[in-house]
């Protein structure tokens, strides 16, 4: 049975390691002994499926919300559920559908955690987070996201996130009838038991309060006098892809003076500040660079379809596309922008996924000399011709 096969689960410690630097590394103490411990039963008396969309070509995303109690509503403007009675939320990595009820099929297997947070493959879940971000047109935004408990008949909405177990979810032909079971632990070393049999009831498709990822409407040139600040943020082996690392990985700045950048650590989001124009530009250079940007083509990486790069590309001598869909607190990849000085977007925006980058010296100068001539998401896509000198 599901239950027994978690009980035995849940007994085992494990230990996090956390960085803190590049440089530094400490321990997180390991989860408590949990083979005594007795799970919070939850039998859920109704469920709802909902189709969250791809997470690469490759893999697709549904939610599972299971209710114990008899109503509950969602507000996308807080991210937060209300109503009486428990919610699990689900978050499952299954084959490509079409998010229709009669793709229901493609959710029923046995789940098991993830080994980290990126790379989900089908047939796992997804540990559950907090997130928050800057959005370009609704400012800061906090939401919940993956596998989370959350007690509603409490005054306060505390998502409780899954860390660990499996589950299954089986279906039942002869009965039309869906049964969902498994045990997850969550953040406060909770053993949550689930069960529910039954059928879904599909509503509607996830939809992020988004915007595209450019808004450019015909090309643009950036030169020194717009942009007259050069930041470089040196963030090392960011990807920890060897030891000893054969790249160091630039965030290279052109702004406004106005706008100002900060990162407490290498392994760390730059936080910005200010208001005005921004060319981000994320470079692979050799490792002993030494906070200069070496002289050369830098050509561009594309992303992978879950958004991620191929080692095989992490060498210096590269620019990284954009990274998609407004990740603002852990910007990635190449973007240009204009920040407000209310700390998010404004005016003219976009991801760069195409071109190449020139960087030269005039003798006897530290100063470089950056010339580029990128290419934004539209199709057809706009130029970002960079003549900054």
């Amino acid at each position: 049975m599901v239950a027994a096969a978690m009980l035995a689960m849940a007994s085992a410690c494990k230990t996090k390691i956390e960085t803190v630097e590049n440089e530094i590394i400490k321990e997180v103490p390991s989860y408590p002994d949990l083979q005594g411990q007795k799970a919070d039963t939850l039998f859920c008396t109704r469920a709802e499926a909902q189709f969250y969309g791809a997470y690469s070509e490759l893999v697709d995303r549904w939610y599972l919300m299971l209710y114990t109690g008899k109503s509950a509503t969602y507000d996308l403007g807080t991210d937060t559920y209300s109503g009486d009675g428990q919610l699990v939320k689900l978050c499952l990595q299954t084959k490509i559908s079409k998010g229709r009820k009669e793709d229901w099929g493609v959710m029923v297997q046995h789940y098991t955690e993830p080994d980290s947070y990126s790379e989900l493959q089908i047939g796992q879940w997804e540990f559950g987070y907090d997130n928050e971000f800057d959005h370009p047109y609704y400012g800061k935004l906090w939401g919940s996201y993956g596998s989370y408990f959350v007690d509603l008949d409490k005054s306060s909405y505390e998502p409780l996130m899954f860390m660990e177990g499996d589950f299954n979810v089986a279906y039942d032909k002869a009965k039309n009838e869906y049964t969902v079971e498994g045990m997850l632990v969550d953040g406060t070393f909770t053993k949550r038991y689930f069960v529910f049999k039954g059928d879904f009831t599909q509503i509607e498709d996830y939809e992020f309060p988004g915007a595209p990822d450019t808004s450019l409407s015909k090309d643009i040139t950036l030169t020194r006098a717009e942009l007259p600040k050069l930041s470089i943020f040196d963030r090392g082996d960011q990807y920890r892809y060897e030891n000893p690392p054969r790249y160091s990985n630039y965030r290279v700045f052109l702004s406004g003076n106005d706008v100002n950048f900060e990162m407490p650590y290498k392994s760390s989001p730059i936080k910005m500040e200010g208001e005005g124009p921004v060319m981000l530009l994320d470079l692979f250079v050799n490792p002993d660079a030494n906070g200069k940007i070496p002289a050369g083509e830098y050509k561009i990486v594309k992303r992978l379809p879950n958004y991620g790069i191929d080692g095989a590309d992490i060498w210096p001598f590269k620019v990284l596309e954009g990274y998609p869909h407004y990740y603002f607190t852990t910007l990635q990849g190449s973007w240009y922008f204009n920040l407000a000085s209310s700390g998010y977007w404004q005016g003219d925006y976009g991801r760069v996924t195409d071109g190449n980058v020139f960087v030269s010296y005039q003798e006897g100068s530290d100063s470089p000399v950056i010339k580029a001539e990128l290419k934004d998401c539209s199709n057809p896509s706009h130029k970002i011709i960079i003549d900054w000198k």
